[in-house]
């Protein structure tokens, strides 16, 4: 990485990875999937003195939108996802929320599509929609950093489930096999949960490769 910083905070009933990507000139940053707990989140912005900017969403599962509101208010942050998530993020039951007693309904400030390309930070992104997890799952591909987000779609020698609402198995190898193209072998991958790993092992090594 040669521009940034990246502090993973795992949060939530099911060891979310929330991370502050961080401009190192700067300070400032982007928080991708801020999943719960945003106390313990704020505490490490605060160690790393870590001004955020927006909120990204590699989808919008529980597990990684229930401290959303609570750092979109406190910082006036824009909160942006996939345009194919609207319907997760606008219902309960869809994104799980319900399931947890939270019954939570997000609106986006800001909807990209694949392909698009977003600079915020100073940091330059680029979005591919990967569905399959879900209808909207997209990964964030920062290509000069030569990392790569990519939420539940893409886990150590795995994939994500597919049996929750928009899930579909066949779908999310279409989206295996559209980020080996696409993502460049040396690139590292930091998922939703657990380890990072990196895309030239997981063309050798993930089971559904």
């Amino acid at each position: 990485m040669k521009n940034i910083e990246i502090k993973t905070v795992v949060v939530g009933m099911v060891s979310t990875n929330c991370y502050l990507v961080q401009n190192k000139s700067t300070k400032e940053g982007i928080i991708i999937d801020p999943g719960a707990d945003p106390v313990k989140i704020i505490e490490e912005m605060e160690n790393i003195d870590f001004k955020p900017v927006a909120i990204l969403l590699t989808h919008g599962h529980f597990d990684h939108i229930l401290a959303v509101e609570y750092l979109r208010e406190k910082y006036k942050l824009k909160l942006i996802a996939c345009n194919e998530e609207k319907y997760t993020l606008e219902d309960e039951t869809v994104n799980l929320t319900n399931r947890v007693r939270k019954n939570i309904k997000l609106y986006a400030d800001s909807y990209v599509k694949d392909g698009e390309e977003i600079n915020l930070a100073g940091i330059k992104i680029k979005v591919l929609h990967t569905p399959g997890h879900t209808k909207g799952s997209c990964c964030y591909y920062l290509e000069d950093e030569e990392v790569i987000f990519t939420g539940d779609m893409l886990f150590f020698e795995t994939v994500g489930r597919c049996d929750l609402p928009g899930g579909d198995f066949k779908t999310i190898l279409e989206s295996l096999n559209y980020i080996f193209n696409e993502v460049k072998d040396n690139v590292t991958v930091y998922p939703g949960h657990d380890r990072p790993t990196k895309i030239e092992y997981e063309k050798r090594y993930n089971e559904f490769a």
